[in-house]
């Protein structure tokens, strides 16, 4: 299912009036959809199927906070490759034990314990 459609001639975010959106808040705009993270990480999860796996997030490819929400919560792992993405996530980490810290390893084991 694609949640973004023209309904009217007008493009509709999971049913929100993208032109509304760009009205309240301003332009540019970026419009993510949790039913579509939802769905593709769902879909990348089941062509895995029973094979041990983890999917991870880049954090570097998108560093929105209600984007790695929804990656954590559905059980993906962060990798955090800059200190910039440490500093600014790392309670995202501490929260979610799935990490992969390619720079701050020894660190974040040992954070990740708390």
């Amino acid at each position: 299912m694609n949640f973004f459609q023209y309904q009217n001639n007008r493009l509709y975010a999971e049913q929100l009036p993208v032109q509304q959106l760009a009205e309240q808040f301003g332009t540019p705009l970026y419009i993510y959809s949790r039913a579509t993270l939802e769905r593709h990480w769902h879909a990348f999860n089941d062509a895995l199927g029973s094979h041990p796996h983890l999917i991870c997030f880049a954090v570097k490819s998108c560093s929105n906070i209600g984007v790695l929400s929804v990656m954590a919560k559905l059980g993906s792992g962060l990798i955090l490759s800059r200190k910039a993405n440490w500093n600014a996530y790392w309670w995202q980490v501490v929260r979610h034990r799935k990490s992969s810290f390619p720079v701050w390893q020894n660190l974040a084991r040992r954070l990740c314990v708390l």
